[in-house]
């Protein structure tokens, strides 16, 4: 699904959003988890909830938690860039194998899988 989808899908399906990752410790669990799925196997990441698309360079969590923690890949995020917003790269993807638990921003069109996380 493109951000957007999972988002809508997170929200009415699992009655949460996008995951958000508040710390380092949930950090180290989500990529554990990450780790164990045996389908990840070319896979390069997963959406999780957070955006710039509603002010550049301003990354925020769709469930409105305070973005206190991040854990960037090495040159992101890339969203400041000039490219046409279609293009932009304004939602954030976890990575997985060779860069297990890093992130990065990336077109938001882009298909991939997601997780979702909910506060029941």
């Amino acid at each position: 699904m493109t951000w957007s989808e999972a988002e809508l899908y997170c929200k009415e399906a699992e009655f949460g959003h996008l995951l958000s990752i508040v710390d380092p410790e949930e950090s180290e669990f989500i990529t554990e988890r990450i780790k164990q799925i045996r389908q990840v196997i070319g896979l390069r990441g997963f959406w999780i909830g957070a955006t710039d698309m509603f002010q550049v360079g301003r990354f925020r969590w769709m469930d409105k938690k305070p973005m206190k923690y991040t854990k960037w890949l090495s040159g992101e995020p890339t969203s400041y860039s000039a490219k046409p917003k279609r293009e932009r790269e304004a939602c954030v993807t976890i990575h997985t194998n060779p860069h297990w638990g890093t992130w990065s921003d990336e077109n938001c069109i882009l298909k991939k899988p997601f997780i979702c996380k909910n506060e029941k």
